[in-house]
């Protein structure tokens, strides 16, 4: 048994009167405490020196990340009203919800199978693979998240998943799901995940390429700012790639590339169409000494047809960018503790009519400056 406590403060100068870091979420407050995660991990890893085994992992999460890692069937229902959590100044509507609340991101049973190279089988609720970016605190440089984790991916899935290692260098992933951040399908439709993951033999560069397709109900985006819109059943494709090499002993760079797909996501003319969305990400990580590293992540996250970030296909013009420029450091004054700091600039050329200034400040501005700093304690 394992967990942390991950809590922390965003300053935000535009001050908003809703107290929304919007489109930030995970710190989505303006100039208020947050605490993040109490975050509890239940596990038996199994063993994969031996025979054949099995094992599980229950993580349960508390906190107002909550909001961003629910499961429609399962903390919400298909309508997007919460299940168990209660309501409050997040979404409106039935999706309206509680600063704080309880979430189970993972429950699943794990299976080793001795055949080749090994593979390992997930078959339960568990977070998704894609992406470079992770909802778990500590697993993560920065305090606030890329776009590209908060709308362009999903956060978890429930089937079942298989990753079998082809040789000392690549592993091979393959599964089945019921679609984005669903626990329980209302239209029962299957998704296939799938993907590989390859590490070069002095562990300096590795590639991972994953893609999700299936035609499922999608549900909303966990917006903090938007009601999600009702579920509907089409086709929704995504791939990610990331790209990670150690240029020194100390500098490391990553490269993520996203592109996603949905088949009746953009409103054209009193019809559905196709929408898209893409972006880039780059870090680059430098570790000065065993307490300190600094770092710097700049994104660029295209919703071409307005379906992610607003949540709701407006079909009004071209679709937005949106970017950002983010520079922190991890300090770590004792292997149980981590802060960090962080100095983050946003800007979007977002322009319809019913947003003419801008997505930020409650949709009064095109840019936005915020600073915050989190602390992560482990037991």
């Amino acid at each position: 048994m394992r967990g942390w406590v991950s809590q922390g403060y965003t300053y935000n100068a535009e001050d908003p009167a809703s107290n929304a870091n919007f489109p930030v979420t995970f710190n989505d407050r303006a100039n208020e405490y947050q605490m993040n995660q109490a975050y509890l991990i239940v596990e038996r890893p199994v063993d994969a020196c031996g025979g054949w085994d099995m094992g599980g992992r229950v993580d349960p999460l508390y906190g107002t990340d909550y909001f961003f890692t629910t499961a429609a069937g399962l903390e919400t229902h298909s309508d997007g009203s919460q299940h168990w959590n209660g309501s409050g100044p997040r979404g409106s509507g039935q999706g309206a919800s509680a600063l704080y609340g309880l979430a189970l991101p993972q429950a699943y049973a794990e299976i080793y199978a001795p055949l080749g190279g090994g593979a390992n089988v997930k078959l339960g609720h568990f977070y998704s693979p894609l992406g470079y970016e992770q909802v778990m605190a500590p697993d993560n440089f920065f305090y606030s998240h890329s776009y590209a984790l908060q709308y362009g991916e999903p956060k978890t899935f429930t089937g079942g998943l298989a990753e079998y290692q082809w040789s000392c260098n690549l592993s091979l992933l393959l599964g089945g799901t019921l679609g984005w951040n669903s626990f329980d399908s209302a239209h029962d439709q299957w998704g296939v995940l799938g993907g590989f993951r390859w590490t070069s033999s002095d562990d300096r560069t590795s590639l991972a390429c994953l893609i999700h397709t299936g035609d499922d109900a999608l549900p909303g985006l966990n917006s903090p700012a938007v009601a999600p819109p009702a579920p509907t059943a089409d086709n929704v494709t995504v791939y990610t790639l990331v790209f990670t090499r150690n240029l020194t002993d100390r500098l490391q760079y990553v490269f993520q590339h996203d592109l996603g797909v949905e088949q009746d996501g953009k409103a054209s003319q009193g019809t559905l169409d196709e929408a898209q969305w893409y972006g880039i990400n780059q870090y680059l990580l430098y570790e000065l000494n065993g307490c300190w590293s600094v770092g710097c992540r700049f994104e660029w996250f295209r919703d071409e047809d307005h379906s992610r970030v607003l949540s709701v296909p407006i079909g009004t013009g071209d679709g937005g960018n949106y970017y950002g420029l983010t520079l922190g450091a991890n300090w770590t004054p004792w292997d149980r503790m981590l802060v960090r700091p962080e100095l983050r600039w946003d800007w979007s050329d977002t322009q319809i009519p019913v947003l003419a200034n801008g997505p930020f400040d409650d949709f009064s501005k095109d840019s936005q400056l915020t600073a915050a700093v989190d602390l992560i304690i482990r037991f």
